[in-house]
């Protein structure tokens, strides 16, 4: 059984008797490889004979073709092995008849003596994604177009990338690369920074509010650093939700003089 509580703690989450151990920031590598094959969305294809497939055989099908220069296979097989701490072998058994989707091929993951068929492997992907701090609603909700608009809208952002906010994160706690990078799991590095950002604003707007210096025109305030960090949706920076769109527009406020 999935539980999250132990994601905070960076222990492993067990499933069917595999346990599943976090990345560290140490591991960037083998993070940013499965994390990106994890992320593809096989729904959003057109072709219902992809959509029917498990994940696992997408991945070895379907995207392997978009990788000429990696097996997929044999690089899953490596980095389950690595937060599993099993020897991790993927099998097959494919018929002669078989189509070109592979739709007479079965495949499982062997971990050890324990042996999963590949559709074990879609809580797999979940319990991945979800402990090193990726959403697996976050994935769902991704949109082509509103994707290209959501680039469009932060082409000019100077946000600072991992290395750089790893080293923020050394300095505000004051710990070592080194320190950090050994001790730190992804979601933790995640969720401490999305804090320390939360304070900081606090720390230096707040008094302002206090003073009058600032305000609100919607009567809201400074949240306190200790507020609930509400999940963001993938496109909340480009949507606008119904309400407060109404509540904002002219066109809707109707007066009441005559």
């Amino acid at each position: 059984m999935y539980n999250p509580k132990l994601n905070k703690s960076g222990k492993p989450q067990e499933f069917k008797g595999v346990y599943f151990y976090p990345f560290l920031l140490k591991d960037e590598e083998y993070y940013e490889f499965i994390i990106s094959m994890l992320s593809f969305n096989k729904n959003t294809t057109t072709d219902v004979n992809i959509v029917k497939m498990s994940y696992l055989k997408y991945l070895l099908i379907c995207v392997q073709y978009s990788f000429a220069d990696i097996n997929i296979g044999e690089k899953l097989q490596e980095i389950l092995s690595f937060i599993t701490k099993t020897n991790v072998i993927i099998l097959y058994k494919r018929a002669e008849d078989d189509d070109e989707y592979f739709s007479k091929t079965s495949f499982s993951i062997k971990f050890d003596d324990i042996e999963l068929d590949e559709w074990k492997f879609e809580k797999i992907r979940e319990i991945i994604l979800e402990q090193n701090g990726v959403s697996i609603k976050y994935l769902d909700e991704y949109d082509k177009t509103l994707e290209e608009s959501l680039r469009f809208v932060y082409r000019n952002s100077n946000m600072a990338n991992h290395e750089e906010q790893i080293f923020a994160y050394c300095i505000y706690m004051k710990m070592s690369i080194q320190e950090v990078e050994n001790t730190v799991t992804f979601y933790q590095f995640g969720k401490i920074m999305d804090r320390i950002r939360l304070m900081v604003n606090f720390e230096t707007m707040k008094p302002l509010e206090v003073s009058g210096q600032i305000s609100f025109k919607d009567g809201k305030t400074i949240d306190d650093w200790l507020s609930h960090i509400p999940k963001r949706g993938r496109y909340d920076d480009i949507l606008v939700k119904q309400e407060s769109f109404v509540e904002n527009n002219d066109i809707f406020k109707v007066s009441g003089q005559k």
